[in-house]
Formats: structure tokens, sequence, C-alpha cells
């Protein structure tokens, strides 16, 4: 059964009404692979269909979910084998930008496009988790959904069928919702030499820092935290789970997942977003805690606010995107903002840019210039990134990297923070980062780090005893 049948006997099994809109036939590549792509429409689609929807999955292909407070997509499978002989990934997007009706999802990692002395953790799966990852860098999937949360609440299918090879999918649901998840984990826990680690890590940064004769200003450091299971959790339905938690914070949620493993984040970091003509970056940086207490946060608010350390940091930010993008044209700098998430707050500044053309092309490449912004590797860019590979511990893969979705209605690459992978369906690595700068203490950052665990994860599972104060 192809695709196109498959999907039509599923939809019909929900009981969701699509309508057809059109069909295209399509030559794409110096190959000129032939597709047909058709597009359905669905309006005033009720919110039970959606989380009907929401728990599909697709065996045996990559799939991808991707939530913003605009819209809710998602997509199964992946053609872009069919599409990309005699194309490098540049030239092949260039070509699909005349196409934009075929949609594009990208994930690349912290280390993209580096040429660095990078150390390696000899294929040992504790140092990198990553391994076994298999979820293609840019997939274009054979089935997309993309539902419109305004009042219109409309849902776009597109089904890509190719004329040879269809890529026999199979979907399935998975079930009622657990609300919430019904799990008991718990950390691996910090031990003594985890703790120590992190401090001759920050002290070994600040020291270059602080160095006369090293430009380096700042370099983001991470930690990798490890969480069990005590029973299997379906990954999809956990994130499906948390993103409705997070669902009235002002974060990008993803989920990718191929070969039994699966990426999770929810990120409040755009790192590009185009509106029309006009592209919209964040620049984030300086961070404190929420408290329940209205007064109490307030004053942790203006505590952040007049930090002279974490302005620096944040202005560092902004000045070195500056310089990525001084060739393309004048940034435009917003008034400084604090952006409240649940649990943790931060500098923001919104700036924004015109491109002479804004094609998804040149979006995709101006997202691979900007990246890694100094809020996840430092500044200067080369410097802070041979020093993060010379000091981490473990392979950061997607962690700090991009994902991005192109689209008919999207087209937004967010930076990959707050985020977790997930190996079976017991097993979690944490990620998350912290800026050193000169004045910073490695005891506050570790701190600052937990709160940011807590601000993704279900409190109970991300619990420890944190480091020692020893400097």
């Amino acid at each position: 059964m192809n695709p196109l049948s498959e999907l039509i006997t599923f939809k019909n099994e929900l009981g969701l009404d699509f309508i057809k809109e059109s069909e295209q036939d399509l030559f794409i590549g110096k190959q000129q692979a032939a597709l047909k792509v058709h597009h359905y429409f669905a309006v005033d689609i009720a919110l039970e269909d959606l989380d009907k929807l929401t728990l599909t999955r697709c065996e045996h292909a990559p799939f991808f979910k991707w939530n913003t407070a605009q819209t809710s997509s998602f997509g199964f499978g992946n053609i872009y084998d069919l599409l990309s002989a005699g194309h490098s990934d540049d030239s092949l997007i260039a070509a699909l930008s005349e196409h934009p009706q075929v949609p594009l999802f990208h994930s690349f990692k912290f280390s993209a496009g580096q040429r660095l002395n990078k150390k390696t953790f000899n294929a040992d799966p504790k140092k990198d988790p990553w391994l076994q990852w298999s979820f293609p860098e840019i997939v274009i999937p054979q089935v997309f959904i993309e539902f419109q949360k305004d009042q219109s609440h409309n849902l776009k299918l597109t089904v890509i069928t190719p004329q040879q090879g269809s890529g026999q999918l199979s979907f399935k649901q998975l079930g009622p919702l657990l609300a919430p998840p019904e799990f008991t984990a718990e950390s691996s826990g910090v031990t003594d030499r985890e703790s120590k680690a992190w401090n001759e890590r920050s002290n070994k940064a600040l020291h270059q820092i602080e160095d006369a004769d090293t430009p380096l200003t700042k370099v983001v450091l991470a930690r990798m935290k490890e969480v069990e299971s005590k029973s299997d959790l379906n990954p999809l339905q956990l994130f499906h789970y948390l993103s409705k938690q997070y669902n009235h914070t002002p974060t990008t949620h993803f989920y990718l997942e191929s070969g039994g493993m699966s990426f999770t984040g929810f990120s409040p970091e755009n790192l590009l977003k185009r509106d029309q003509a006009q592209i919209s970056i964040d620049a984030i940086a300086g961070t404190r805690s929420r408290s329940s207490d209205p007064v109490q946060d307030r004053a942790l608010e203006q505590e952040l606010i007049s930090c002279a350390k974490e302005q620096a940091e944040h202005l560092a930010v902004i000045d070195a995107i500056r310089d990525y993008t001084k060739s393309l044209g004048h940034l435009n700098c917003g008034d400084q903002q604090v952006l409240k998430l649940s649990n943790v707050q931060h500098l923001k500044t919104p700036l924004s840019l015109k491109l002479e053309s804004n094609d998804r092309y040149s979006i995709y490449k101006l997202a691979m210039l900007l990246h890694p912004t100094p809020a996840v590797g430092g500044t200067p860019r080369i410097d802070a990134r041979e020093l993060i590979s010379e000091l981490e511990d473990f392979e950061r893969g997607l962690y700090a990297g991009v994902i991005g979705l192109q689209s008919q209605s999207t087209d937004q690459f967010t930076v990959a923070i707050r985020s977790y992978l997930c190996l079976g369906n017991s097993e979690f690595k944490l990620f998350a980062g912290a800026g050193i700068v000169k004045d910073s203490i490695a005891h506050n950052e570790w701190k600052e780090l937990d709160t940011k665990f807590n601000s993704f994860f279900p409190q109970k599972l991300t619990s420890d005893v944190g480091p020692s104060n020893e400097q």
C-alpha cells in the first residue's frame, strides 16, 4: 500500500474529514525526480482530534514534531535521498526554493561546520550517547501535517508520492494519553568526582578568559545529566505531556525520533524566524531563577537587570550577531526585555534584519552563518569552540545545535537547548549549558544548570546533590 492510500485509510479510522485542495506534478533536482504533491485541508479541527494525530507515529521511518504558539506540525518518512543524487545539500535546498510547497526539516549538530581537531571518545556510549543516532540532517517528509492555532483551527495535509519507489509507510496510534505520565525514575546522582570535575573545567575556562594574552571573553560549558526510568516510558507520550505543561511559555517544542532513539527540547531561543521580508533573531543570555512569590520574583528580575556580569554576557551575544551579519545589512536592536519562563528568567533583546533575498535557501544559509551564537558557544567563536572541545568530557551531538522547519507557513530555526536524548524507553541524557565569563563562580553556574534542568524535565526526576563550594 502506498503512503497516500495508507494515510487515507488511517484518517478514516480517526474519523477526520480531509478535503482535497490540489494536486501537483513536480520535477526536482539534477535527475528531475518526478513527484506528485497532494494537498488536503480540514477546518474546525477539535483539540481532541488533534491529540489523536499528535499521538500518531509512523513505524520504520524518521518522524518529527514541532510546536510553537502559532502552529503544531509533524512529518513522517523521508524522500531526501531520492532527490539528492548529484546534489550537495546546498544545491538541493537552493533548487527547492522554487517549490515552497515541499517542506524541509533540518537538524544539525553543535559541531556542524567546524574544522577543529575534535576530541573523540573512542566509541564510548557513556561519553558519546549519539553513536547510534540515525535521524537525517535534512528531511523531506512524505507526509506533513500543519495545524494553525488561530481561531479557524485549520489543518493542512501534504502527501508526496514519488512516481518510483513509493517508500511504504505504516501508521498507528499509540493509545490513550497518560495524564500525567506515571513514571518512577531516578537521577544517577552527582558524585564528588563529577562536582570537582565541573569546578576544574569552569576554572580552567575562567583562567583562559582572564589571561591577557588570549582573546577569549566567554565560553559556554555544558553538563550532561543521566536519568533512568524504573519502568518503560513512551517518549512521544512524554513529549506530548510536557508540551502541554509548557504550552504557556514562549518556547519552541521539538521531537525527533528514529531507530529507537529520540531527541526532545523546549527551546526559548529562536536562531532566526522569517516574517515576510523581516528576519527576527533572539539574543538571549543572562539568567536568574524564578520565585512563586511575586515580590521575590521581581527582586530576582531587578538583580538580573542590574548585574554587570550578566549584562556583559548579554552584550557579547548582540555584538557577535552584529559582526556575523554586518555584510548583509543593518541589524536593528529592540529594547531589552526579561523573558520569563516556568522557573528561569533571561535577558532578551529582539534583533531584526532585512535580507535582499529571503527565499528558503537564503534563510538556511543565514542560519548556518549564525550558528553557533555566543549564547551556546562563546566569543571569539573559534577560540571558544576549541576550548569546549578540549574541556567537555562528552559529545554534545544535537544539543546546542539547530532544529529548523521550512514550509509554506513556517520559516524558523531554533537553538536546540533545554533538551534531552532518550535511548529506548528508559534512559535519558539531559543537557544544559552555562556561560563562563570574567567573575563567574563555578558553584553558582552549577546551581544555574540545575535550575535549567528543572525548567524542561519533571523536577522529581532531576533532584540531586549539588557540587561542593570548592573553587
